[in-house]
């Protein structure tokens, strides 16, 4: 009983993140694609103050003693400094994204990232990675997906577009 009952709050949640991350997505790709008068660059600022406000907050929360005892950059090596760089351009890659593709495309990258950086762990010793028989099934459907998605072309529409439609 409380297995399952786990088990389906669980499955509510996740279904609830990807509603609200799917939404979160076309209403971001609204916004950016609307507002041509401002820059991507700028877009990407605006954002990153945002993030970096309430990343202070939380550093100050719950690491505040820690920092004004041992400096900020306590504990950091090159490979966190290399993460750093990589998450910041990957949020660059993003909104590149964003600006000339759409929130589809922007999903198919991430799941083909998770897929191709899954199979180098698999490669690396240090890593222990073993892929199961669910890891390969929704492997072979992203790169499925993927793959019917970028070879679509264009798709007619069964109805006749007005006047007006047709010239937006």
């Amino acid at each position: 009983g409380g297995q399952i009952h786990a088990r389906a709050i669980g499955m509510a949640a996740i279904s609830a993140a990807c509603l609200l991350s799917g939404l979160a997505g076309v209403w971001l790709e609204s916004i950016i694609k609307r507002s041509t008068d401002v820059p991507i660059w700028l877009r990407n600022m605006q954002l990153g103050v945002l993030s970096l406000l309430l990343g202070i907050v939380s550093m100050i929360v719950l690491d505040g003693e820690a920092i004004r005892r041992d400096g900020f950059f306590q504990g950091y090596t090159w490979v966190t400094t290399f993460v750093v760089l990589q998450v910041s351009l990957g949020g660059i890659l993003v909104g590149l994204v964003m600006k000339y593709a759409d929130n589809v495309v922007k999903g198919f990258a991430t799941s083909l990232s998770i897929v191709i950086s899954s199979l180098v762990s698999w490669w690396i010793p240090i890593f222990q990675f073993s892929p199961s028989l669910n890891f390969l099934a929704g492997s072979s459907l992203v790169i499925a997906s993927t793959l019917l998605y970028s070879s679509a072309g264009t798709v007619q529409s069964p109805l006749p577009l007005t006047a007006h439609a047709r010239d937006q």
